[in-house]
């Protein structure tokens, strides 16, 4: 392959790469708490021993952007959201993972769950459980679950040195390879979801304009083959 379609090639890569992580985002613009991935890339200069230096495109990282989404009034009693810096401390019966998304409910025992049915943890690591007559259920700022016969819990929120470190685990759920540190500042609001922190609208500009960045490159390459295709073809009419 020539030098040029070395070039090309690699970012064609990486606009690949690209396209990939806006796709994913435009996907899960409605899902509640999703955090945004964004591609960085880097230059890279090889600098062989004859020659001018050849500039190459790479991908540095994909990361996720956590900062926080807006949010939707949903009216819904188990539906909370933070506001601040943390995840909810939740466990699927295998492993601890962490989560924004408040869309919780109860199962039948009446412990506090997501929607694919993890835990959620107190402070002291243990299920909140709310029993059935226990009446209408007030969940302050600070995490505190009450109902009219006092206090059900405390619901726990950590945070973690670096997010980006954190692995996705599908559905909004996040597993830790760092210690997880108690969240401090953070506030939780009832009967409001925090939204994605992605606009359907803003994704589908940057996925325009990174398709005719591909087209181009894409012309760029078929060009090259051409030139080198007439250039083989010459030659062997020559001989």
């Amino acid at each position: 392959m020539s030098t040029l379609g070395h070039v090309t090639l690699s970012r064609q890569m990486v606009l690949r790469s690209q396209l990939d992580s806006i796709a994913h985002n435009i996907a899960n613009a409605e899902t509640p708490s999703f955090k945004g991935r964004h591609t960085f890339l880097v230059e890279k200069v090889a600098r062989p021993p004859q020659g001018d230096a050849i500039s190459f495109v790479s991908t540095i990282a994909d990361l996720r952007d956590f900062s926080e989404g807006p949010l939707k009034t949903t009216g819904g009693e188990l539906d909370l959201a933070i506001r601040g810096a943390g995840f909810f401390k939740v466990d699927n019966g295998f492993t601890t993972q962490y989560t924004r998304n408040g869309s919780f409910e109860l199962d039948f025992d009446g412990q506090l769950t997501t929607k694919s049915g993890s835990l959620v943890l107190d402070t002291n690591d243990r299920p909140i459980v709310i029993p059935p007559d226990a009446g209408p259920v007030a969940i302050a700022r600070d995490g505190t679950v009450s109902g009219p016969a006092g206090v059900l819990g405390t619901i726990k929120v950590v945070t973690f040195d670096d997010p980006n470190s954190l692995t996705d685990a599908g559905d909004t759920l996040y597993t830790a390879s760092q210690p997880e540190i108690e969240a401090e500042g953070h506030e939780i609001h009832q009967g409001v979801l925090e939204t994605a922190n992605v606009q359907a609208v803003m994704e589908i500009t940057r996925m325009i304009e990174v398709l005719r960045a591909y087209q181009s490159v894409q012309r760029i390459t078929e060009q090259n083959h051409d030139l080198s295709r007439q250039t083989i073809q010459k030659l062997t009419e020559v001989n």
